[in-house]
């Protein structure tokens, strides 16, 4: 069995951190559908060397793309801990200030994707790789 790299970034070819914007870029889009055709026949993983998906492009720019087109995804944390996708979008939130600690998200589905894509975007700001200038 040979492992297969692919990068699955796009982000090259669009202005960082927006990574909002680089998940329409065509070359994101191509290597994406590369990772879901992957996907179909053999587990992926990503990697990173961020520990935490809230710091990283996997969960700020990939992990969004993917639960928009409804793939399964879970997040291998420290000492190999696995988080569910629900677990870091509530994280997400919370981190983003969109919920309190205490509050739980929306039971509608379009409420949460909207408040995931608002903390996405605040995070980005905070954590998202720049390209110096």
């Amino acid at each position: 069995r040979h492992t297969r790299y692919i990068s699955v970034t796009g982000v090259q070819t669009c202005a960082l951190p927006i990574y909002h914007s680089a998940r329409k870029s065509e070359i994101f889009q191509k290597e994406l559908n590369q990772l879901l055709e992957l996907s179909a026949t053999s587990n992926v993983a990503l990697m990173c060397a961020e520990e935490d998906p809230l710091h990283c492009h996997r969960g700020l720019m990939i992990f969004a793309e993917l639960r928009d087109q409804r793939q399964s995804v879970e997040h291998i944390r420290k000492e190999g801990l696995l988080e569910s996708a629900k677990t870091f979008e509530t994280r997400a939130m919370k981190e983003a200030r969109l919920i309190k600690i205490a509050q739980t998200p929306s039971l509608f589905e379009e409420s949460n994707r909207e408040l995931f894509e608002k903390a996405v975007k605040i995070l980005t700001k905070k954590h998202g790789y720049r390209l110096e200038e």
